[in-house]
């Protein structure tokens, strides 16, 4: 919704402007009736204010996602999963997510800042399984709509093989847990089925990945 009212706020001169156009045109159709010609003239006249009228462009909502989505490793190795942000097409300043892990089978080693926003911070709570990051620029003319990598997460395997965890983003809707801010302050991220990554723990003796890209 955040998205819509934002491209709505900059439309809004140019509609109302030809909302009071065709008003006005209407009104006068009263006068004309009884002149074919003119009548013509004034359909042709409300069809080309309609067109006048900026089309609305549908525009995909920008994503987060896990890269790999699926991976297989060996109990005690290192896990690093690629978070993946798409802003196109907004410029945006700033994107929280909050990312929801099981503590008992992951521990978090490092989040790494990846290449779309120039800072980050992250904050963790191990007991409760949960890691905040957020990326950011304070320059108020934002970060251009771009797709790329938002952070590198980090993790060690701690449980005995033979264990599949995920990792979740966690999204309520409500702005305050994940949400992508543009220089307006809207939130474009928009909840949808659950992003998750799967780790299998396995007893295998290197990392084998084996699946890429979350839907």
């Amino acid at each position: 919704l955040g998205h819509l009212i934002h491209h709505w706020k900059s439309d809004w001169p140019i509609i109302i402007s030809m909302g009071w156009l065709i008003i006005m045109i209407s009104s006068s159709l009263s006068y004309l009736m009884n002149n074919t010609i003119l009548r013509i003239l004034t359909i042709i006249s409300l069809f080309a204010c309609a067109l006048l009228v900026p089309a609305r462009r549908a525009f995909a909502a920008p994503t987060l996602t896990f890269d790999p989505s699926t991976m297989t490793v060996s109990a005690d190795d290192l896990i690093t999963v690629s978070l993946r942000i798409d802003t196109t097409p907004y410029t945006t300043l700033t994107s929280a997510v909050a990312v929801r892990y099981n503590p008992e089978e992951l521990r978090l080693v490092e989040v790494v800042n990846g290449d779309v926003f120039p800072s980050l911070t992250s904050a963790n709570d191990p007991e409760a399984g949960l890691l905040e990051i957020t990326a950011y620029t304070t320059d108020k003319r934002g970060v251009p709509g771009r797709a790329g990598a938002l952070a590198a997460v980090t993790f060690e395997g701690v449980n005995p093989s033979g264990v599949t965890t995920t990792l979740g983003i966690v999204c309520s809707g409500s702005g305050h847990d994940t949400n992508i801010l543009t220089t307006k302050g809207a939130n474009v991220y928009i909840c949808g089925a659950p992003k998750q990554a799967t780790v299998e723990l396995t007893a295998s003796e290197s990392p084998i990945l084996t699946g890429v890209n979350a839907p």
